[in-house]
């Protein structure tokens, strides 16, 4: 009988260590804030290999100020992408991104929401979940500019 469990017990331990192994988990979790004043595809190259090529890394990067019109930045394809394009309004165009690499202990779906200038996301990673809220504010010291944060607010 004592034999009987013991062997039970240590085929226990190797089936969750297997199951361990089968996950593919990561060290760190990291959330980057840059504003990259306008993405090319020499800047998000740039950013692909400095944030989500890491292998024992989970890097959500937001990403301000794209000024991205329509879309003409190639994505790879085990990258996520997640955006908010600001209406072209004589403006540089703003817009907000968030990216990560794919993965199946991330899903993060947009939160809808009129405000261009905000992007909300929620879901989540790596059995937490996670809500993030990127916000682009106005930089101007106008009154319109000023009003124009009241509203975001």
């Amino acid at each position: 009988m004592l034999e009987e469990k013991i062997r039970e017990d240590e085929k226990n331990k190797v089936k969750k260590t297997k199951e361990r192994k089968d996950k593919k988990t990561f060290e760190n979790l990291s959330i980057n804030l840059i504003n990259i004043n306008g993405l090319t595809q020499t800047k998000y190259a740039e950013l692909e290999e400095m944030f989500l090529r890491k292998e024992k890394e989970l890097n959500l990067v937001c990403l301000t100020e794209t000024h991205l019109k329509q879309d003409k930045i190639r994505i790879s394809k085990d990258i996520t992408e997640i955006n908010s394009k600001r209406d072209t309004d004589g403006r540089k165009g703003g817009g907000l991104m968030i990216l990560h690499k794919e993965n199946n202990s991330i899903k993060f779906e947009k939160v809808p929401n009129v405000e261009k200038e905000i992007l909300e996301i929620e879901g989540k990673c790596m059995d937490l979940k996670i809500r993030t809220i990127l916000v682009y504010f106005d930089a101007r010291t106008t009154p319109e500019g000023k009003r124009r944060n009241l509203e975001i607010k």
